[in-house]
Formats: structure tokens, C-alpha cells, sequence
């Protein structure tokens, strides 16, 4: 959806860039919070923004740990939590913790 609003209004995607949300929300499809970016762009959005991070208590940390050492797939635990499957994917490989817990303890 996004993509197509910035195609439709502001106009093609320029080479190696991508769609950004402003406010590091994904879900924010309002013209006015997109615009065309790099992939460091969109990575520092997020970073400011916390997005990324924020909705995952310590409490669902440990859950989702737990559910990923018995097997469970990253995409089922994100749909659990309702968080995004990128999310999942670094606590399986502890960037979540090396990133979050490192910057606020």
C-alpha cells in the first residue's frame, strides 16, 4: 500500500531506494509519513522512532524464547504476540537482547 501511494503521487521509486515511514510506523500509511529513502534511512526511522523494540516486554521476551526453543516458527509466534516476524527473528539470534536490553537498562 505504501509503495503505491508514493508511486501514485510523488513518482517512481529512484534506484536503490525504498519506501520510508517517517515515524518508524509501518502501519502509518498517510502520505505525508512516507517518502523515498535508503535502507539506512528506514533503519534509523525505526531506531528513533523505538518501534522496532518497543512492544516486547521482558516478560514476552522470555515467552517467546521459550516457544522458539520448543519449536515453534517465528511466524506463528509473531501472529501470537502481534508483532512483526522480523522481531522474532532477533530474539532467535539474541540481536534483539544485544540492541534493547543493552540500551535500556
Amino acid at each position: 500500500m505504501h509503495r503505491l501511494l508514493l508511486e501514485t503521487f510523488v513518482g517512481s521509486c529512484p534506484n536503490g531506494m525504498e519506501c520510508r515511514h517517517i515515524d518508524g510506523n509501518s502501519t502509518n500509511n498517510s502520505l505525508d509519513n512516507l517518502c523515498w529513502g535508503n535502507r539506512i534511512e528506514q533503519c534509523q526511522d525505526k531506531a528513533q522512532s523505538n518501534t522496532l523494540y518497543s512492544k516486547v516486554t521482558k516478560q514476552m521476551l522470555y515467552e517467546i524464547q521459550s516457544l522458539l526453543t520448543a519449536g515453534h516458527t517465528q511466524k506463528t509466534i509473531a501472529n501470537k504476540f502481534n508483532i512483526d516476524q522480523s522481531v522474532v527473528s532477533k530474539i532467535n539470534t539474541n540481536e534483539y537482547e544485544r540492541k534493547y536490553f543493552a540500551v535500556n537498562k
